[in-house]
């Protein structure tokens, strides 16, 4: 996936270009689990995703429309579950 949107990302500072699109929108609540999952060092190693994703955090919409939704006691087992996730995750790309 990573791949995918950094090479969508070459063309522009969002998925479909020079405009922020559903595209964007789309990918929103996978970029914001897998941060809360503890893979930001996977997507660092995209830096145009991380910019995207960091563009897209940014946004008042996001911070109206999904963060201010976020359930504490899900972060709570989004932490816990973190490296398991991540462990599971690294055995699956590994094979």
């Amino acid at each position: 996936m990573f791949s995918d949107m950094d090479t969508a990302l070459a063309q522009g500072p969002w998925l479909a270009g020079q405009e922020f699109s559903l595209a964007d929108i789309a990918y929103s609540p996978c970029m914001v689990r897998l941060e809360h999952l503890g893979f930001g060092e996977r997507i660092a190693q995209h830096p145009r995703v991380l910019g995207r994703m960091q563009r897209l955090f940014a946004t008042p919409g996001h911070r109206t429309g999904v963060e201010q939704w976020f359930n504490p006691r899900h972060l709570e087992i989004f932490s816990r579950e973190s490296p398991a996730a991540r462990e599971r995750i690294r055995l699956l790309t590994s094979r």
